[in-house]
């Protein structure tokens, strides 16, 4: 029992020669990729030669096509050259401050999802960090292979609401007007639009940095949209406008036109002042985000 390669340099038997299980080596592709494996076999002086064909696939080798500048504060994108992958058991992405991300494999090369802290630019100005992703289980085989690149990761751009709390009515009919005011933690300069959303979807004509909720369809969640001028697309938090009326046995007078007065008085602390309203109250009820605890005033005409 002998067995051989139909090319002497397309690989080799490194053990279990003379055996029916052999260990074989291959070396790299060079001039083909395919071969036989040929088993002789000679018994009681008759020979017998068994082929076996034999190809090879090519290493995949992989590289980033998308190198280039990264936006935070909106979902990581990233798009792999893998030609000659057609499936593999995973693929992860390592960031520069050790955190991981896996993914499925997607016959495409694009990869999207969101920057779960992976990537961070608290300096101020731009920043390079190496992205590295590697692929397990490629073709069905044990080779994994890897690509690295550098990417330059912009100061993120920060835009908040304000004021920040919700806003409670009972008829949104007849609710005061009220403006939300986006701000920019690099100026209003830094941005170069802006898009009002109410509950997920656009308000046409909305597209300044203020934005004044009115009317019977005001109950909704709000924020904003920017892009600033690196073209990084950045959301503002929610503001939600929500309805609850009063347990009581209803209005008989006009809308209350509830106002009053927030300050932020500490890190932690909230103040309310200068409650007023049309007509007499039956009940004060507070009400908040749930991020917020109320400490006292339950009841009352302020809060904290």
């Amino acid at each position: 029992m002998e067995w051989s390669f139909g090319s002497s340099n397309f690989g080799s038997v490194v053990a279990g020669q003379g055996t029916a299980n052999i260990t074989v080596n291959f070396n790299e592709i060079t001039t083909t990729s395919s071969s036989t494996l040929k088993l002789k076999i000679t018994k009681c002086g008759t020979v017998r030669t068994i082929e076996i064909p034999i190809a090879l696939q090519p290493l995949p080798v992989i590289n980033f096509t998308n190198v280039g500048k990264i936006c935070l504060g909106s979902p990581l994108t990233f798009t792999v050259n893998q030609t000659g992958i057609t499936n593999a058991s995973s693929v992860t992405f390592t960031f520069a401050n050790g955190t991981t991300h896996s993914a499925i494999f997607n016959t495409s090369g694009s990869y999207t999802f969101p920057n779960n802290n992976y990537i961070q630019n608290n300096t101020g100005g731009d920043i390079s960090q190496t992205v590295i992703v590697t692929y397990a289980g490629t073709n069905g085989c044990n080779y994994t292979p890897t690509a690295s690149a550098s990417f330059i990761v912009l100061p993120e751009t920060i835009i908040t609401i304000s004021p920040v709390y919700n806003i409670v009515v009972c008829d949104p009919a007849t609710m005061a007007p009220y403006t939300l005011t986006a701000n920019s933690s690099t100026g209003l300069t830094g941005i170069s639009s802006w898009q009002w959303y109410r509950n997920g979807a656009q308000i046409p004509g909305a597209t300044s940095n203020s934005y004044t909720i009115s009317g019977p369809n005001a109950i909704g969640t709000y924020m904003v949209q920017a892009t600033d001028i690196n073209t990084c697309v950045v959301y503002s938090q929610e503001v939600k406008v929500k309805q609850s009326c009063s347990t009581g046995s209803g209005c008989t007078g006009p809308d209350p036109q509830i106002s009053f007065t927030p300050k932020w008085v500490e890190c932690n602390k909230i103040t309310v002042t200068d409650l007023s309203y049309i007509g007499t109250a039956d009940e004060i009820v507070w009400e908040s985000d749930p991020i917020l605890t109320l400490d006292s005033g339950q009841g009352q005409l302020s809060s904290v």
